[in-house]
């Protein structure tokens, strides 16, 4: 669950947990404030703290990212450990035992082992095993654009996003805040 509220010039900030994001909103003079259970940052940090969720979460709580859904071949992007498309994990295995998870991604064909790597190091795939696993993807244009040449002639665009549905979409976070605003405004 993502969400980020503005009080007395703070944004308190409520997400997933993940070592990552810690570490980074510290970065911006965040503050955990254990009774709320959220992360308080000053407001002037708000795109920062946007692009970190985006980054970290693959998550866009704006609105305004436009999104590119493609096809993939996983062992063409898989790290030894991960699959990583522009820059995005979009498929890991938190434990050797564990199934994977997928971010924004669908499989399409064939599937992942129930296992793979070491207690220690887990992986989506088991050690020198060749696996044809396609993929579906919603990525963020903006990591889609960090894809180099190569990448990209690995990757079939399914569907891109057009202005007027990423305008929509921009439009009902805005209906939202606006009703932030409307709320605050009545409490003073």
């Amino acid at each position: 669950m993502f969400k980020i509220e503005r009080k007395e010039g703070k944004l308190e900030i409520t997400t997933p947990y993940s070592s990552s994001f810690v570490t980074a909103i510290k970065k911006l003079g965040g503050k955990w404030n254990a009774d709320k259970k959220v992360w308080a940052v000053d407001e002037e940090f708000e795109d920062k703290v946007n692009d970190l969720i985006i980054r970290i979460y693959n998550h866009d709580v704006t609105g305004k990212e436009k999104v590119i859904t493609v096809e993939y071949n996983a062992k063409d992007f898989y790290n030894s450990e991960d699959v990583v498309l522009g820059k995005r994990i979009t498929v890991y295995r938190p434990s050797r035992d564990e199934a994977v998870k997928l971010n924004k991604t669908i499989i399409i064909e064939n599937d992942f082992p129930a296992r793979g790597g070491s207690a220690k190091y887990p992986t989506v795939f088991e050690y020198n095993a060749e696996y044809d696993v396609t993929l579906r993807t919603d990525l963020y244009e903006r990591y889609y654009n960090k894809l180099t040449d190569e990448e990209k002639e690995k990757v079939k665009i399914i569907k891109k996003e057009s202005d007027r549905d990423a305008l929509l979409r921009e439009k009902e976070q805005l209906e939202k805040r606006l009703e932030e605003i409307n709320k605050l405004l009545e409490e003073k």
